[in-house]
């Protein structure tokens, strides 16, 4: 089993080639034509007292001198150590819950069982232990405070509020604890070690531990449910467990459906839900906004000094009018506008596959513009349009050729 780090300039090599770590094979080549050299520290055998001697090794060279890792061979043996508890672990959560719903067999039954094979751990994850309806509350609860708030009433205000997961519905809040009380624990490892991630001594023997003690609750559990069904099968048969179930995988398909990155057509403010594609479709420019706005009221200002043609004046007086209305509208909703530049950056930067992290963002926008997305586009077309009759003003203001004069008729007259 080796470790090799790969070290660029000299700078330090005394040092490392003076480190010689206990049962520890070290070896050091330098790599031709190059500034490169390579640090190879080996122990025979893949066994776990090798990995954890290299182990060591590992988080003194890493942490001391941030060399590139090329070969992680304790990172490498603890996960494949610990990959058949985690298939263990998936796979019993599995039986337990098809288990659960063929027990409790009604006409959605089979529905449900091919609607759970068809969902990752993630997924099933999201529906077994979050609970929809108590994160919009926090959201809410959140939102509608000021910004000056603190720790301690955020924490007050969901102590206040009640969490009911379709595990703790369905499963049972006493039932499998380890896997209940430490889900996220259990994500955490499970996707350290699907994706190869680097693992040390202690998160490997504590992780080994968790899944061990989770399968054998997870047995405990099966065994349980059979023998109800067996010994007691009215307490089955009289069940709501898989209508209950089927309406939780249906929030749960509902809670995703508005992330389909399908362009907005029509009216932005007759959908009920905004939904990532119409923020792609939002062109908003904020500051932009605001600095046009500010330009034609000092102009309107001026006309005492400027002579203008009477149905331009009127364009820009009635544009005027429609703009203040509209960013007074916009006032009394008092949006954070640097946050709302914040928010169309992150939008722009989604990735969509990552439904967790698009569902949060859509909230926060939602609560941000308060249903007046409509407002905000209108603000962006009368930007647009005052912009266009900018050019034409300035262009006329401009000093002339007087045979340039000749072939266009002024926007602009004198006395």
């Amino acid at each position: 089993m080796i470790q090799e780090y790969l070290f660029i300039g000299g700078e330090e090599r005394a040092e490392i080639e003076e480190y010689r770590p206990k049962k520890v094979a070290v070896e050091i080549y330098e790599i031709e034509n190059s500034e490169c050299w390579v640090a190879i520290y080996s122990v025979p055998g893949e066994k776990e007292e090798s990995a954890n001697l290299l182990s060591k090794v590992n988080k003194h060279i890493t942490s001391k001198y941030h060399p590139t890792v090329l070969t992680n061979g304790c990172a490498a043996y603890y996960n494949k150590m610990l990959f058949p508890y985690i298939n263990e672990f998936e796979r019993k959560l599995r039986k337990l819950l098809y288990l659960k719903s063929a027990l409790n067999k009604n006409d959605i039954a089979t529905e449900n069982i091919k609607n759970l094979e068809s969902k990752d751990l993630g997924e099933i994850f999201t529906l077994l232990f979050t609970d929809d309806l108590f994160v919009k509350k926090v959201k809410t609860a959140i939102n509608t405070k000021t910004w000056q708030f603190t720790r301690q009433e955020i924490l007050s205000e969901i102590e206040k509020l009640t969490e009911n997961t379709t595990w703790d519905h369905l499963i049972g809040t006493a039932s499998v604890p380890a896997l209940r009380e430490q889900f996220l624990t259990v994500k955490d490892y499970r996707n350290d070690v699907m994706h190869a991630h680097d693992v040390e001594t202690k998160i490997f023997r504590d992780a080994k531990k968790l899944y061990e003690q989770i399968n054998k609750q997870l047995d405990s559990e099966i065994r349980k449910i059979i023998d109800i069904a067996e010994k007691n099968p009215e307490e089955t048969k009289n069940s709501d467990y898989n209508s209950d179930l089927s309406s939780a995988l249906e929030r749960y398909t509902n809670v995703f459906s508005g992330f389909s990155p399908v362009p907005i057509t029509g009216n932005l403010t007759a959908v009920p839900d905004i939904s990532l594609s119409e923020i792609y479709n939002v062109d908003l420019d904020i500051p932009a906004i605001l600095k046009r706005q500010q330009e034609l009221q000092g102009a309107l200002a001026n006309l005492e000094t400027i002579k203008i043609d009477s149905p331009v004046l009127s364009q820009l007086q009635g544009l005027s009018s429609q703009i203040k209305t509209v960013t007074a509208g916009l006032q009394e909703l008092h949006i954070d506008i640097p946050a709302l530049v914040q928010y169309q950056d992150i939008a722009s930067k989604i990735d969509i596959p990552a439904i967790t992290e698009a569902l949060k963002f859509q909230n926060e926008f939602q609560a941000i513009t308060g249903g007046h997305l409509g407002e905000l586009q209108h603000t962006a077309t009368l930007s647009a349009e005052t912009s266009s009759i900018f050019a034409g003003i300035e262009k006329s203001a401009s000093p002339q050729h007087p045979d340039s004069l000749e072939k266009k008729e002024p926007l602009l007259k004198g006395d």
